[in-house]
């Protein structure tokens, strides 16, 4: 196996990769590390390859440019939507209790947050995707989290972010009003705590700025009516 070589030097072998990360084979990394050109991450990615033959290193790994951090395949840590397939054994292995704890394992990683299990600890907090709302919300994870609905508990997936009030579960000061998604919708409806009760309340809390009553209204053929 060749190694690259220590300093700021990079053996000829290596130089069209991003740098010498690639220097520990102790851990498979993904991104550009796994490709050919990286002798497949200096050889850390040969056992990978070997137990996921339709893994496709090298379409995957062009999909990231060299300056990106890519995740590293089999530490335990759900990073990336890319690798979270069948074929490349949900990233090799590091989704697979996440998966188990959401409904659609696509949206782990897929650079929206989303609410419910994907902000857990066990996935990685939607693999890093919900890292800015969190710190910027410290005290909401924790009261969502313990606040989740448990009999949806899988198919709980609130959008954060993307300005359509979603869910009452993140609609309070702690939360920033679901990051400020909520704010115009809390000025239509009179009481905010029923925004995704499991209740159509109809009239204004149905609109799409109040995400159709936090999704409580979304079966409803007849828009807007007193329920």
């Amino acid at each position: 196996m060749i190694i690259p070589s220590s300093g700021n030097n990079v053996s000829n072998n290596f130089i069209l990769c991003p740098s010498l990360r690639l220097a520990d084979t102790s851990q498979c990394d993904g991104g550009q590390y796994s490709t050919q050109k990286c002798k497949y991450d200096a050889g850390a990615c040969v056992s990978l390859q070997r137990d996921y033959p339709d893994c496709d290193l090298e379409e995957i790994g062009n999909l990231f440019t060299k300056n990106d951090n890519p995740p590293v395949l089999g530490d335990g840590i759900c990073d990336s939507a890319r690798y979270n397939t069948d074929a490349c054994g949900d990233e090799n292995g590091d989704c697979i209790l996440c998966n188990s704890m959401v409904s659609n394992k696509t949206l782990t990683g897929d650079e929206t947050c989303h609410g419910g299990m994907h902000n857990s600890q066990d996935c990685n907090f939607d693999a890093g995707d919900c890292d800015t709302f969190n710190k910027k919300y410290p005290r909401c994870y924790i009261d969502a989290f313990d606040n989740m609905p448990t009999n949806e508990i899988l198919a709980y997936v609130p959008i954060i972010g993307d300005g359509i009030c979603n869910s009452g579960l993140y609609n309070n000061p702690d939360c920033g009003y679901e990051d400020g998604d909520c704010l115009f919708c809390n000025e239509l409806i009179d009481n905010i705590t029923k925004i995704g009760d499991g209740v159509c309340d109809g009239q204004d809390y149905m609109v799409e700025a109040c995400g159709m009553d936090g999704g409580d209204c979304m079966g409803c053929l007849f828009p807007r009516l007193e329920m």
